[in-house]
């Protein structure tokens, strides 16, 4: 019979959870801001954000950054847990938020007019290889 105690265990991979600090909070908002919302590897391999977030797994960013989100969309007066969450705090990780998804929308973007030129390309020189034959003089 197990217990239904809350689990206050481990992750998957057996690492304890433990609390974000306000450091590791700053770090992940600075990373999404430099890198985007979803580039949690990227923010992972970022030599100052790394030494803040080495004990984070690219899943605790992903969920850590949705609760911030979250928590923005709280309504005025809500009592968060942590007394560090101020609305100067909750500003700021909602421009970070909105710049992030400008940035996403732009990556977007950006991929889909290359994948427009590519497929030109190979329009182009498909339509080449059948002129081919007619360029060639003997």
């Amino acid at each position: 019979h197990k217990s239904h105690a809350p689990c206050l265990g481990s992750h998957a991979m057996g690492a304890p959870k433990t609390k974000w600090s306000v450091e590791e909070e700053d770090a992940l908002r600075a990373g999404v801001e430099k890198y985007g919302s979803g580039k949690w590897r990227f923010i992972q391999k970022d030599a100052y954000l790394s030494s803040v977030l080495h004990l984070r797994s690219n899943v605790d960013l992903k969920d850590k950054w949705r609760n911030l989100v979250a928590s923005t969309t709280k309504p005025e007066g809500f009592k968060f847990r942590a007394q560090y969450v101020t609305p100067a705090l909750l500003a700021k990780t909602k421009e970070v938020m909105e710049a992030a998804e400008k940035m996403k929308e732009l990556d977007e973007a950006r991929e889909a007019a290359e994948m427009r030129a590519k497929r030109a390309a190979v329009v182009a020189a498909q339509r080449g290889v059948r002129r081919a034959p007619e360029n060639i003089s003997l």
